[in-house]
């Protein structure tokens, strides 16, 4: 059995989200649909992630690499 790792997000990064989106989520949906990043709002590529983890995250958040080594690193 493969345990799971969760990774809460930083309360400052929910709160940029939910700032960015008004708590409305299908604009995140729809930015990633469009291969925008909900973070930068510039287009993103979804094959220059550096790990599967960092394009699973993607498609939660819609953040692009960048974005994310920026909240986690």
């Amino acid at each position: 059995m493969t345990e799971t790792i969760k990774k809460e997000y930083p309360d400052w990064v929910k709160r940029l989200l939910e700032d960015q989106t008004h708590g409305d989520r299908t604009i995140i949906i729809n930015l990633k649909n469009d291969k925008i990043c909900s973070g930068c709002n510039k287009a993103t590529n979804h094959k220059k992630f550096k790990d599967e983890l960092s394009y699973k995250e993607s498609l939660i958040s819609g953040l692009c690499q960048t974005c994310q080594n920026k909240i986690w690193n």
